[in-house]
């Protein structure tokens, strides 16, 4: 079973709304990430374990921030080779304007999570 966590960023206005943090728990999985709690968490991806993304008013943002966390059953692909591809379709859409970077942690349960985020 592969899971990857997705972060999407761009640049913010000069004036951000200060944030309060919900929290979303996944005891299965054993892991736990704080979200600004104003984000919208109502999406549903049946490909998706959890969802939360900005609501923008700005249409000229380009991105909107949101963060995924996907769990799959791996069909013979590597979570190395899943973070590539994801590098690759974002450096293919956008080309050398953002500083794309990823990390990744290997949680207390022996789960590998990789997060893919702009700088």
């Amino acid at each position: 079973m592969l899971i990857a966590l997705n972060l999407g960023c761009a640049a913010q206005p000069d004036e951000r709304r200060s944030t309060e943090w919900a929290l979303y728990k996944n005891d299965m999985l054993g892991l736990q990430m704080n979200y600004p709690s104003h984000w919208d968490t109502t999406a549903h991806d049946p490909r998706l374990v959890f969802i939360a993304a900005e609501i923008n008013p700005d249409s000229l943002d380009r991105f909107n921030e949101n963060l995924n966390l996907s769990c799959f059953v791996n069909n013979g692909s590597s979570l190395d080779d899943i973070v590539a591809l994801n590098l690759k379709a974002v450096h293919d859409r956008y080309g050398d304007t953002l500083n794309l970077a990823h990390s990744g942690i290997t949680n207390e349960h022996g789960v590998r999570i990789e997060t893919i985020y702009f700088e």
